[in-house]
Protein backbone atom coordinates (compact mmCIF):
# COMPACT_ATOMS: atom_id res chain seq x y z
CA UNK A 1 0.00 0.00 0.00
CA UNK A 2 1.17 3.48 -0.77
CA UNK A 3 1.76 6.46 1.08
CA UNK A 4 -1.05 7.72 0.57
CA UNK A 5 -3.76 5.17 0.74
CA UNK A 6 -1.73 4.34 4.19
CA UNK A 7 -1.91 8.17 5.53
CA UNK A 8 -5.94 8.12 4.56
CA UNK A 9 -6.22 4.35 6.52
CA UNK A 10 -3.82 5.97 9.63
CA UNK A 11 -6.74 9.21 9.43
CA UNK A 12 -9.35 6.38 9.73
CA UNK A 13 -8.16 4.47 12.42
CA UNK A 14 -8.36 7.86 14.60
CA UNK A 15 -11.94 9.01 13.34
CA UNK A 16 -13.26 5.69 14.17
CA UNK A 17 -11.89 5.98 17.53
CA UNK A 18 -13.23 9.53 17.59
CA UNK A 19 -17.02 8.72 16.39
CA UNK A 20 -16.70 6.23 18.87
CA UNK A 21 -16.51 8.75 21.98
CA UNK A 22 -18.61 11.15 20.15
CA UNK A 23 -21.62 8.40 19.67
CA UNK A 24 -20.80 7.33 23.69
CA UNK A 25 -21.34 11.44 24.08
CA UNK A 26 -24.25 11.62 22.27
CA UNK A 27 -26.17 8.64 23.94
CA UNK A 28 -25.20 10.03 27.50
CA UNK A 29 -26.40 13.46 26.44
CA UNK A 30 -29.55 11.72 25.05
CA UNK A 31 -30.20 10.36 28.98
CA UNK A 32 -30.10 13.99 30.31
CA UNK A 33 -32.42 15.59 26.58
CA UNK A 34 -34.82 12.88 27.10
CA UNK A 35 -35.48 13.92 31.31
CA UNK A 36 -35.32 17.43 29.90
CA UNK A 37 -37.95 16.58 27.74
CA UNK A 38 -40.00 14.39 30.20
CA UNK A 39 -39.65 17.62 32.91
CA UNK A 40 -41.15 19.96 29.75
CA UNK A 41 -44.29 17.40 29.00
CA UNK A 42 -45.17 17.25 32.75
CA UNK A 43 -44.32 21.08 33.05
CA UNK A 44 -46.77 22.01 29.89
CA UNK A 45 -49.49 19.51 31.41
CA UNK A 46 -49.25 20.98 34.50
CA UNK A 47 -49.46 24.73 32.94
CA UNK A 48 -52.98 23.46 31.34
CA UNK A 49 -54.10 22.21 34.30
CA UNK A 50 -53.48 25.10 36.07
CA UNK A 51 -55.18 27.74 33.68
CA UNK A 52 -58.62 25.55 33.44
CA UNK A 53 -58.64 25.46 36.93
CA UNK A 54 -58.39 29.45 37.08
CA UNK A 55 -60.65 29.63 34.83
CA UNK A 56 -63.14 27.14 36.50
CA UNK A 57 -62.27 29.36 39.54
CA UNK A 58 -63.46 32.66 37.83
CA UNK A 59 -66.27 31.37 36.78
CA UNK A 60 -67.59 29.93 40.40
CA UNK A 61 -66.66 33.72 41.51
CA UNK A 62 -69.37 35.14 39.02
CA UNK A 63 -71.55 32.70 40.74
CA UNK A 64 -71.10 33.30 43.96
CA UNK A 65 -71.57 36.96 43.09
CA UNK A 66 -75.01 35.95 41.17
CA UNK A 67 -76.24 34.24 44.02
CA UNK A 68 -75.56 36.54 46.75
CA UNK A 69 -77.04 39.58 44.22
CA UNK A 70 -80.01 37.13 43.63
CA UNK A 71 -80.30 36.48 47.68
CA UNK A 72 -80.55 40.48 48.13
CA UNK A 73 -82.96 40.50 45.40
CA UNK A 74 -85.18 37.98 47.05
CA UNK A 75 -85.23 39.33 50.48
CA UNK A 76 -86.71 42.65 48.90
CA UNK A 77 -89.07 40.52 47.24
CA UNK A 78 -90.09 39.32 50.13
CA UNK A 79 -90.71 41.96 51.87
CA UNK A 80 -92.38 43.78 48.95
CA UNK A 81 -94.18 40.30 49.16
CA UNK A 82 -95.36 40.94 52.69
CA UNK A 83 -96.57 44.81 52.21
CA UNK A 84 -98.49 43.55 48.93
CA UNK A 85 -101.53 46.41 48.87
CA UNK A 86 -103.94 43.54 46.95
CA UNK A 87 -103.64 40.12 45.31
CA UNK A 88 -101.92 41.53 41.84
CA UNK A 89 -99.13 42.68 43.30
CA UNK A 90 -99.22 39.62 45.90
CA UNK A 91 -99.16 37.27 42.72
CA UNK A 92 -96.68 39.03 40.56
CA UNK A 93 -94.01 39.50 43.82
CA UNK A 94 -94.84 35.77 44.13
CA UNK A 95 -94.21 34.24 41.19
CA UNK A 96 -91.19 36.13 40.65
CA UNK A 97 -89.70 34.93 43.68
CA UNK A 98 -90.62 31.31 42.34
CA UNK A 99 -88.72 32.32 39.27
CA UNK A 100 -85.26 33.26 40.76
CA UNK A 101 -85.98 30.41 43.06
CA UNK A 102 -86.04 28.09 39.82
CA UNK A 103 -83.02 29.99 38.52
CA UNK A 104 -81.30 29.63 41.53
CA UNK A 105 -81.36 26.14 42.03
CA UNK A 106 -79.63 25.80 38.22
CA UNK A 107 -77.12 27.90 39.46
CA UNK A 108 -76.55 26.17 42.45
CA UNK A 109 -76.11 22.76 40.56
CA UNK A 110 -73.56 24.69 38.09
CA UNK A 111 -71.40 25.96 41.35
CA UNK A 112 -71.01 22.43 42.82
CA UNK A 113 -70.08 20.68 39.60
CA UNK A 114 -67.83 24.12 39.52
CA UNK A 115 -66.77 22.76 42.83
CA UNK A 116 -66.11 19.53 41.74
CA UNK A 117 -64.08 20.22 38.74
CA UNK A 118 -62.06 22.17 40.64
CA UNK A 119 -61.17 19.93 43.19
CA UNK A 120 -60.46 17.10 40.35
CA UNK A 121 -57.95 19.77 39.02
CA UNK A 122 -56.45 20.84 42.33
CA UNK A 123 -55.73 16.78 42.85
CA UNK A 124 -54.39 16.49 39.42
CA UNK A 125 -52.12 19.57 39.51
CA UNK A 126 -50.91 17.83 43.24
CA UNK A 127 -50.14 15.13 41.14
CA UNK A 128 -47.94 16.38 38.42
CA UNK A 129 -46.11 18.74 41.41
CA UNK A 130 -44.88 15.49 42.71
CA UNK A 131 -44.02 13.93 39.80
CA UNK A 132 -42.26 17.31 38.28
CA UNK A 133 -40.76 17.08 41.85
CA UNK A 134 -39.29 13.28 41.63
CA UNK A 135 -38.62 14.44 37.44
CA UNK A 136 -35.99 17.13 38.51
CA UNK A 137 -34.63 14.59 41.48
CA UNK A 138 -33.59 12.55 38.56
CA UNK A 139 -32.35 14.86 36.35
CA UNK A 140 -30.34 16.31 38.86
CA UNK A 141 -28.63 13.06 39.46
CA UNK A 142 -28.23 12.28 36.12
CA UNK A 143 -26.03 15.48 35.48
CA UNK A 144 -24.17 14.65 38.85
CA UNK A 145 -23.57 11.87 37.81
CA UNK A 146 -22.81 12.08 34.03
CA UNK A 147 -21.19 15.29 34.28
CA UNK A 148 -17.73 13.83 35.37
CA UNK A 149 -17.78 11.30 32.50
CA UNK A 150 -18.86 13.62 30.09
CA UNK A 151 -16.01 16.00 31.11
CA UNK A 152 -13.46 13.41 30.67
CA UNK A 153 -15.51 12.21 27.06
CA UNK A 154 -14.64 16.43 26.37
CA UNK A 155 -11.03 15.70 27.32
CA UNK A 156 -10.58 12.79 24.91
CA UNK A 157 -12.33 13.83 21.94
CA UNK A 158 -10.44 17.26 22.25
CA UNK A 159 -6.52 15.05 22.20
CA UNK A 160 -7.90 12.75 19.89
CA UNK A 161 -8.98 16.01 17.72
CA UNK A 162 -5.60 17.42 17.96
CA UNK A 163 -4.21 14.06 16.60
CA UNK A 164 -6.55 13.83 13.46
CA UNK A 165 -5.42 17.25 12.83
CA UNK A 166 -1.83 16.24 12.83
CA UNK A 167 -2.79 13.22 10.93
CA UNK A 168 -4.05 14.99 8.13
CA UNK A 169 -0.64 16.73 7.24
CA UNK A 170 0.77 15.34 3.79
CA UNK A 171 -3.05 14.69 2.46
CA UNK A 172 -3.79 16.90 -0.51
CA UNK A 173 -6.79 19.27 -0.24
CA UNK A 174 -9.38 17.58 -2.58
CA UNK A 175 -8.33 13.70 -0.70
CA UNK A 176 -8.69 15.05 2.30
CA UNK A 177 -11.81 16.59 1.37
CA UNK A 178 -13.60 13.50 -0.15
CA UNK A 179 -11.99 11.84 3.35
CA UNK A 180 -14.30 13.95 5.44
CA UNK A 181 -17.12 14.13 3.58
CA UNK A 182 -17.28 9.78 3.26
CA UNK A 183 -16.24 9.70 7.08
CA UNK A 184 -19.20 12.19 8.15
CA UNK A 185 -21.69 10.16 6.01
CA UNK A 186 -20.09 6.48 7.55
CA UNK A 187 -19.58 7.38 10.98
CA UNK A 188 -15.73 7.32 11.04
CA UNK A 189 -15.27 4.76 7.90
CA UNK A 190 -14.30 6.53 4.60
CA UNK A 191 -12.62 3.74 3.54
CA UNK A 192 -13.59 0.18 2.78
CA UNK A 193 -11.20 -2.76 1.77
CA UNK A 194 -11.55 -4.97 -1.47
CA UNK A 195 -12.43 -8.00 -0.40
CA UNK A 196 -11.50 -10.96 -3.12
CA UNK A 197 -13.52 -14.27 -3.31
CA UNK A 198 -12.32 -17.73 -5.50
CA UNK A 199 -9.54 -20.13 -5.21
CA UNK A 200 -8.44 -19.06 -9.23
CA UNK A 201 -9.11 -16.58 -12.08
CA UNK A 202 -11.18 -15.09 -12.67
CA UNK A 203 -11.75 -13.69 -8.94
CA UNK A 204 -14.89 -11.58 -8.02
CA UNK A 205 -14.19 -8.77 -5.83
CA UNK A 206 -16.48 -7.12 -2.84
CA UNK A 207 -16.67 -3.77 -1.13
CA UNK A 208 -15.84 -4.77 2.34
CA UNK A 209 -18.18 -1.57 3.22
CA UNK A 210 -21.50 -2.42 1.46
CA UNK A 211 -20.36 -5.97 0.34
CA UNK A 212 -21.80 -5.19 -3.22
CA UNK A 213 -19.50 -6.31 -6.24
CA UNK A 214 -16.51 -4.41 -7.71
CA UNK A 215 -15.10 -4.70 -10.75
CA UNK A 216 -11.47 -6.44 -11.55
CA UNK A 217 -10.08 -3.05 -12.94
CA UNK A 218 -10.37 -1.41 -8.84
CA UNK A 219 -8.62 -4.32 -7.47
CA UNK A 220 -5.95 -4.49 -10.58
CA UNK A 221 -5.14 -0.58 -10.25
CA UNK A 222 -4.82 -1.05 -6.72
CA UNK A 223 -2.30 -3.28 -6.76
CA UNK A 224 0.18 -0.93 -9.20
CA UNK A 225 -1.07 2.71 -8.18
CA UNK A 226 -1.33 4.45 -4.97
CA UNK A 227 -4.57 6.74 -5.63
CA UNK A 228 -7.75 7.20 -4.08
CA UNK A 229 -10.73 4.90 -6.12
CA UNK A 230 -14.26 4.70 -4.91
CA UNK A 231 -16.48 2.55 -4.43
CA UNK A 232 -19.27 2.57 -7.35
CA UNK A 233 -22.08 1.73 -4.78
CA UNK A 234 -21.10 3.60 -1.22
CA UNK A 235 -18.58 5.81 -2.58
CA UNK A 236 -16.19 4.79 0.13
CA UNK A 237 -12.14 4.91 -0.59
CA UNK A 238 -11.06 1.32 -1.38
CA UNK A 239 -8.00 0.34 -0.08
CA UNK A 240 -6.02 -3.48 -0.22
CA UNK A 241 -4.29 -4.55 2.61
CA UNK A 242 -0.91 -5.56 2.65
CA UNK A 243 -1.60 -9.64 3.40
CA UNK A 244 -4.02 -9.53 0.25
CA UNK A 245 -2.45 -10.80 -3.04
CA UNK A 246 -4.48 -10.61 -5.97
Amino acid sequence: MGPILQKLLDLQAIDKDLYKLLRRQKARRRAVDLQESRIRQHTAQRDDLKTKEMEKRKLSDMLTLKMREVEERTTKLRDALNKARNNKEYASFLTEINTIKADNARVEDHGITLLTDIETLSQQIEAIDQTLAEEKTRLDELNESLGEELGKLAGMVEALEAKRDAATEGISLGNLKIFNALSEKHDGEAMAPVDQAGRKPPYTYTCGGCFMSLTPEHANALQSRDEVRQCDSCHRILYVLPEDDF
